[in-house]
């Protein structure tokens, strides 16, 4: 299993500092720069990311821009090429969002490293997303085919992930926002 962090729409350049070490402690090998508040600041806090010892991911947009930094790329299956402009980049890590299992399936066989599935739970960092859950069976199936290299995100706790676990009997990596930078939640061991 896997851990990927994915910052709040809300996180500076002063809180992914001050929140590296403990994201570390938590396992976490990956860590989305989401927030559109650091964009700008790509060029400060990467090589602070990649000191600590996790593979920043960007989005897919800013590969050109960023070229120099050694990151991960991100992008949505619903992006136009999406697949085809992060297989370009020759990112180290590639992952897309998808929202069904057929989607997830032509990344994964298309050449993502990993994909993004969601939402499992409802997350908590968007309280009125009212999308349909990603269907159990279809995660079980997608992990029996691709174990960790589905990742699961949206309402993670470590309880449900323990839940997860027990239920699929098989691997998958986690992503989550609030369980990585949300109050309240005990970090997954």
């Amino acid at each position: 299993m896997k851990y990927f962090a994915v910052t709040p729409d809300d996180c500076t350049p002063a809180l992914l500092t001050a929140r590296l070490a403990a994201l570390r402690r938590c396992g976490v090998s990956f860590l989305y720069l989401r927030s559109p508040l650091l964009y700008n600041e790509y060029a400060r806090v990467l090589p602070a990311v990649g000191a600590s010892g996790m593979m920043p991911i960007l989005p897919c947009r800013f590969a050109e821009r960023l070229a120099d930094f050694p990151a991960g790329l991100h992008a949505t299956s619903s992006e136009h090429h999406a697949l085809e402009r992060l297989c370009a980049a020759r990112a180290a890590v590639t992952t897309v969002s998808c929202h069904t299992a057929e989607d997830a399936v032509r990344m994964l066989d298309g050449g993502a490293h990993y994909v993004f599935v969601s939402p499992v739970f409802r997350p908590y960092s968007k309280p009125g997303d009212s999308r349909p859950l990603f269907p159990l069976q279809d995660i079980a199936a997608l992990t029996a085919r691709f174990g960790d290299r589905v990742v699961l995100l949206g309402g993670m706790t470590p309880g449900r992930v323990r839940r997860l676990r027990d239920e699929l009997r098989q691997d998958f990596s986690v992503a989550g926002i609030s369980m990585f930078f949300g109050a309240g939640h005990d970090p997954v061991p």
